[in-house]
Order: structure tokens, then C-alpha cells, then sequence
């Protein structure tokens, strides 16, 4: 009998090793499952504050996009009135002194372009000023306002 309690014993050993083996495995994974959550909860958190500052910089950028959609388009219609505005006034000027105003002399107050006869503007200098030099086109033909009927005037 005593080599059967000697067993007994023995696989008794053995049971309480491979017990506190399971509960050192346990304990481990579960420190191991709590730092990986405090990781994650981390990388969530500057996630989150990432994605705020992405979404507060977006938001910038749509703003400031509207602002130069407006800014354009009031400098476009500006720059296209200020040069119709121009033209009508050298024109009525032209036809109040009847027509003592010549093409030249208004070509080098307004340093814009001059027709050349043929009823293309003529560059008289290198920079693009004036009608055609990339404002928008105005009313068609036959309205009651149009720039080249400006130009015409001034032959």
C-alpha cells in the first residue's frame, strides 16, 4: 500500500502544478488583456483628436474656399464692370467733343487696346488690358450695350 500512496501522492504533485501553472497562464492573460486595452483606449483617444483636428482643418479649408468663390467672383465682376464703365465714358466723352478725341490718345490714358482697322484690338502694350484680355463676354449682338459696339465708335 505504500507504493500506491506514494502514487497518489505523486500525481497529487503534479495536479497542483499543472493547477497553479493554469492560474499563473490565467493571471498573465489577463495583465496581458489589460495593457492591450489601456493601448487601445490610447490610440483611440489621439485617434479622436486627430480626427477633430482633421475635421476643424476641413472645415477651415470649405471656408476659405467659399471666401475665394466670393472674392473671384466680385473681382471678376468688377474688373468686367470697371472696364465696360471705362469704355462707355471714353466713348460718350468721345461723341460730347465730337469725336476730337482720337483712338491713339484714348489708347494712352486708358493704356488698353486699340483697334487697328480691321476690327481686331491691336496690343499697345505687352500686358492684357482691356476688352478681350480674358473678362467675360457681355451681352450678344444686337442688345442694347456690348463692347465691340464701343470699339466700332471709336473709328
Amino acid at each position: 500500500m505504500a507504493a500506491a500512496t506514494h502514487e497518489i501522492a505523486a500525481l497529487q504533485r503534479d495536479f497542483d502544478a499543472m493547477a497553479d501553472a493554469l492560474l499563473r497562464t490565467t493571471r498573465d492573460l489577463s495583465n496581458t488583456n489589460a495593457h492591450l486595452e489601456q493601448l487601445v483606449d490610447a490610440r483611440t483617444v489621439a485617434l479622436r483628436e486627430a480626427n477633430a483636428l482633421l475635421e476643424a482643418n476641413l472645415e477651415a479649408l470649405r471656408s476659405v474656399d467659399r471666401l475665394k468663390g466670393e472674392f473671384m467672383a466680385v473681382v471678376s465682376h468688377e474688373r468686367s464692370t470697371a472696364t465696360g464703365s471705362a469704355l462707355w465714358r471714353w466713348a460718350t466723352a468721345r461723341r460730347a467733343l465730337g469725336g476730337a478725341i482720337s483712338t491713339l490718345s484714348l489708347a494712352r490714358r486708358s493704356s488698353s487696346t486699340i483697334p487697328d482697322g480691321t476690327g481686331t484690338p491691336a496690343r499697345s502694350s505687352s500686358r492684357k488690358t482691356g476688352c478681350g484680355a480674358g473678362s467675360r463676354p457681355g451681352p450678344k449682338r444686337g442688345s442694347s450695350f456690348h463692347l465691340s459696339m464701343l470699339w466700332h465708335n471709336w473709328h
